[in-house]
């Protein structure tokens, strides 16, 4: 247990580092809201349309991004170009993206703010609780899933659950060619439990009051 409780707190010192990794070095330009608006026709034909699912690798519904955090964002779009995330259609769209457009497209996106919705019903789930315990979670996602001081870790609560399972079981292989993600926190953590767990995990969160969003294609069409 001594030993365990060592590799927890390396683990976690770790990724308190991963914001030296996404964030802005000095003299760098910063992220740009309104050239990031003009960049994310792309983005929008999947993440600007409401319950959106994709078919491949799996079917489940693409993430809310409006008002994720900005260096998440950064640092999801890194991975993809570096194959640390493996999803194809992502890799294909992030390596065709400059370090200067994935700082306008996350700052576009980041910039959006809602008041957090209520939650959706009564998440009362013990066994659920337990697993979110057990795996240290609120360590770095917050207590509420929400809100935390290191922006390049997700928000999470009311994200779609179909989604937030698909990504739990990635960082259980990152070797799929397919779906695989390479980050040694979550897979340290997510070792620990079986698929049931996870996708019991998965629905907790999204049931979660949060301030993500999807707006819809639509509504930018027009502008």
């Amino acid at each position: 247990m001594v030993i365990k409780s060592l590799l927890l707190s390396l683990i976690f010192f770790l990724a308190g580092l991963i914001p030296v990794f996404s964030q802005e070095k000095p003299g760098e330009k910063p992220g740009d809201i309104v050239a990031g608006s003009k960049k994310v026709e792309t983005c929008l034909g999947c993440h600007g349309i409401d319950n959106y699912k994709t078919n491949f690798p799996e079917l489940y519904r693409v993430p809310k991004i409006f008002g994720q955090n900005v260096g998440y964002l950064m640092a999801s779009l890194k991975d993809y170009q570096s194959g640390q995330r493996k999803n194809p259609v992502m890799v294909a769209t992030a390596k065709s993206l400059s370090d200067q457009d994935i700082k306008d497209i996350a700052a576009y996106f980041s910039s959006f703010t809602v008041e957090p919705q209520k939650s959706l019903k009564s998440i009362e789930n013990k066994r659920a609780q337990d697993i979110i315990a057990k795996g240290n979670c609120m360590v770095c996602h917050g207590d509420d899933f929400s809100q935390n001081q290191d922006l390049s870790i997700p928000k999470l609560a009311g994200q779609y659950a179909d989604y937030m399972f698909a990504s739990l079981k990635s960082y259980k292989n990152n070797d799929n060619i397919y779906w695989g993600r390479g980050n040694a926190v979550m897979a340290g953590v997510v070792k620990d439990f079986n698929l049931n767990e996870l996708r019991l995990v998965a629905h907790y969160i999204s049931q979660k009051a949060g301030t993500l969003q999807t707006l819809q294609h639509s509504r930018f069409r027009s502008k």
